[in-house]
């Protein structure tokens, strides 16, 4: 990539309005940063806040994107019996989630009352359609995301469930309570078999907690951001603000991996 001052000023001259030379294949152009600058219309009377609030969002979208493009990497490793890939994959996931976690900041900070002036421009809409973000629940779960379930017949929860099995061990996917016992023995012997082959199960297994984490706390972290701007006023799209927030904000994708620490408690008190 030439990054050369006589081509980046080349590049500036065309977003400026200046044409710039038909030969120049330079930064701006490889990232199209004229159409990215141009994205962003302002219809409030706070234009910093409302600024740095449209383009959060649009940042946001941009990582889902990618997160969207590893998870279906993951899946498609797990299928394969690739566990480098699948844990190099959710290693990248869990990164994209912390960068989103420390984004929400920005949001956090801004002026009170700053957001009730940018609520007018944004009508009925609501973070709530973002269909990327649906599409990640569906993607992570097969009982999340509703609305992109349809598109993505593959999820990581099954993915995981079915190299489990291929390994020899039991793992239904249905609701029932001896389904679950089942599972928590395959978890159990995967978190205490030092066997060979097990660690990368268990490696993947922990990889997709992290994932589970960072998202119920992304969901906690929207609860508090919504209380600093709107306080119990009710949200936009025409939620009940806050309360509904508050309803999704602790659940799980993969329970079972949360049950199992249980398993932990219970050996290391037998063990004394």
């Amino acid at each position: 990539m030439d990054l050369s001052p006589v081509t980046e000023q080349a590049n500036l001259r065309g977003i400026a309005g200046i044409p710039a030379s038909p030969r120049a294949h330079g930064y701006a152009d490889y990232i199209q940063l004229a159409a990215l600058l141009d994205l962003q219309s302002l219809r409030s009377s706070k234009p910093r806040s409302e600024l740095l609030f449209i383009v959060v969002h649009q940042v946001y979208e941009l990582w889902f994107k990618v997160l969207l493009a590893e998870l279906e990497c993951a899946i498609a490793a797990i299928d394969a019996d690739d566990g480098y890939q699948a844990l190099r994959a959710m290693r990248r996931v869990h990164d994209l989630e912390g960068l989103m976690l420390a984004q929400a900041l920005l949001i956090h900070r801004m002026e009170p009352g700053d957001f009730s002036e940018i609520r007018e421009g944004l009508g009925s809409s609501s973070a709530a359609e973002s269909v990327q973000f649906a599409a990640i629940e569906a993607l992570s779960c097969s009982s999340e995301g509703e609305d992109a379930r349809s598109q993505y017949k593959r999820d990581l929860w099954s993915a995981l469930c079915e190299c489990i099995e291929r390994c020899g061990m039991t793992m239904p996917r249905d609701a029932t309570s001896s389904a679950s016992e089942m599972r928590l023995a395959s978890l159990e012997r995967i978190y205490m078999d030092r066997g060979v082959g097990r660690g990368f199960l268990k490696d993947l297994c922990e990889s997709m907690l992290d994932h589970d984490e960072a998202f119920i706390l992304w969901r906690q972290r929207h609860v508090l951001m919504a209380q600093r701007h709107i306080g119990a006023r009710p949200g936009t799209g025409g939620s009940s603000g806050v309360s509904h927030l508050e309803t999704r904000a602790s659940r799980k994708f993969y329970p079972d991996l949360w049950a199992v620490r249980n398993v932990f408690l219970a050996a290391s008190k037998l063990a004394r």
